[in-house]
């Protein structure tokens, strides 16, 4: 299986004119089980199209201030140094990333550029415009704790660390002033800042206020964060697997070239469930780490538009049925990882279950219309 690529925005030294990387951040991707770019800065859409065909996800970087014209300010004496060509740089990758629902890490600035992009506003300087006794800017060494933040409970963070409150390093100025309305938070420290963040439209986009880059050696929560990354990045499946992946499978001509079978399909949707799509009872459980949650019948009436045969219902114990695809005599359930290994019973008696049984819901029909329409997106028709 190949490694996914990660590309990482490089950092600028304006004195020597010149980019450059922290081996820090090579490294922990390289420990997360990716393949680390430096890339290339880029001054037009066309380039960042071009340079993110070649990577399976992307980390923004630490660095020289955001500019504060970015969320409409006037900069401040306090301010420091900001580069706007790395920002209109980073803004263009953010933009094809997001479009192309690429998996996105922010780290400290690269935190903020996300929430200024996106509509949110920053501190330009923590001492001067919110003064707090929690030590935000730390001497070495970095790998050290200089607070403790509180990780919210139903995040996909909480998911991965299982810990209601960590330690963390810290060496930023900036900071969180007003989140984006399309970020969610995901922890906060002591003194009431937003130190991490996820976009719920998206698979996967996240910002950390600190620095798991100088971390991950003596603190395993930075590894883990990386390996969420890499996770949602990775270019196969094998990561992965669905009822009905290894066995026969239907093989026929779509609407779409490069799906052929279910497994195509499902090598797609694993960059298009989102907790969007996620049946809304629980969409708050939802996470990248469990993209099949609530994902059933959109997705097994989208196998249907595409390969033919039922959808049967597995009655569960809530009352509700989890739906499966039979096609060709080929049993099929492309969500059913989120049952994490419990044997489902798919007996040929279960009912079949019709779209107009589903779309008599409104939110059903709206999350299958999502869900198809993400699908088109990442084929781009």
């Amino acid at each position: 299986m190949r490694k996914p690529t990660i590309g990482l925005t490089p950092l600028y030294d304006v004195e020597r004119e010149s980019f450059w990387m922290l081996p820090g951040y090579m490294d922990l991707l390289r420990a997360a089980g990716a393949v680390p770019i430096i890339l290339p800065p880029v001054k037009t859409r066309t380039e960042a199209d071009d340079v993110l065909n070649r990577v399976d996800g992307l980390l923004l970087t630490g660095g020289q201030d955001v500019d504060p014209a970015l969320y409409g300010a006037s900069r401040a004496d306090s301010c420091g140094a900001v580069v706007p060509e790395r920002d209109a740089s980073e803004l263009l990758f953010l933009k094809t990333a997001l479009n192309r629902k690429l998996p996105v890490l922010g780290v400290c600035r690269g935190l903020q550029l996300l929430n200024a992009a996106l509509g949110g506003t920053l501190w330009q300087d923590l001492p001067s415009e919110r003064p707090s006794e929690v030590c935000h800017s730390m001497q070495k060494p970095y790998d050290a704790e200089a607070h403790r933040v509180t990780v919210l409970p139903e995040t996909p963070l909480a998911a991965l660390l299982d810990e209601e409150a960590i330690p963390v390093n810290s060496r930023h100025h900036q900071a969180i002033r007003d989140l984006a309305p399309v970020l969610r938070p995901m922890a906060i420290s002591t003194d009431g800042l937003i130190e991490a963040f996820w976009m719920p439209e998206q698979p996967f986009v996240w910002g950390v206020q600190w620095h798991p880059e100088h971390s991950f050696r003596a603190d395993d929560r930075g590894l883990r964060i990386a390996n969420a990354l890499v996770r949602a990045a990775a270019p196969d499946t094998d990561r992965l697997g669905f009822y009905g992946a290894d066995g026969e499978q239907p093989d026929r001509k779509t609407v779409f070239p490069t799906i052929r079978t279910p497994r195509d399909l499902y090598r797609v949707l694993l960059r298009c469930w989102s907790s969007e799509t996620c049946a809304s009872r629980m969409r708050k459980r939802w996470s990248p780490e469990n993209p099949t949650l609530g994902q059933c019948s959109i997705t097994s009436f989208l196998v249907q538009d595409l390969f033919g045969g039922i959808v049967r219902g597995v009655p569960l114990e809530n009352g509700y049925f989890h739906c499966y695809n039979v096609v060709d005599g080929c049993i099929l359930d492309l969500t059913s990882e989120q049952f994490r290994g419990k044997a489902l019973d798919y007996r040929p008696t279960n009912p079949i279950q019709t779209r107009e049984q589903h779309f008599a819901m409104p939110e059903k029909q709206e999350r299958y219309e999502s869900l198809r329409a993400a699908l088109l997106r990442e084929l781009s028709y």
